[in-house]
């Protein structure tokens, strides 16, 4: 089982939000910055969230342990060294898994090669 550091300050997502890159998917928004070299780790750091678009506490727990799950099972097409966040769409709730994953992948090798 693979378990990921996951980003807690409101600081460290606004910092991805502001200057990292994104990719948008039907069912989330990928963004992703390189770590600060100060930090010192060596595997990457997570960030999961739902806003109250997507519904109420039971939906929004349900989409960030969807893409918690997508995460978990594709954290090897990641970079060490970057900090990424996951920003959970209505879709992330009726979304095919498979579709999820594919999307994952597909938005990670487009935030990779620019």
């Amino acid at each position: 089982m693979a378990f990921f550091i996951t980003l807690k300050k409101r600081q460290e997502f606004k910092r991805i939000s502001t200057h990292g890159k994104r990719w948008v998917t039907t069912g989330f928004i990928l963004q992703c910055l390189p770590q600060d070299q100060q930090l010192g780790l060596k595997q990457p750091r997570f960030g999961f969230t739902a806003s109250r678009k997507i519904g109420g506490a039971v939906q929004r727990n349900r989409a960030r342990r969807r893409l918690k799950e997508v995460t978990r099972l594709n954290i090897n097409h990641t970079q060490i060294n970057n900090d990424y966040v996951l920003i959970a769409r209505e879709k992330a709730l009726t979304l095919n898994f498979q579709k999820l994953v594919r999307d994952f992948i597909w938005a990670l090798e487009h935030i990779h090669a620019h």
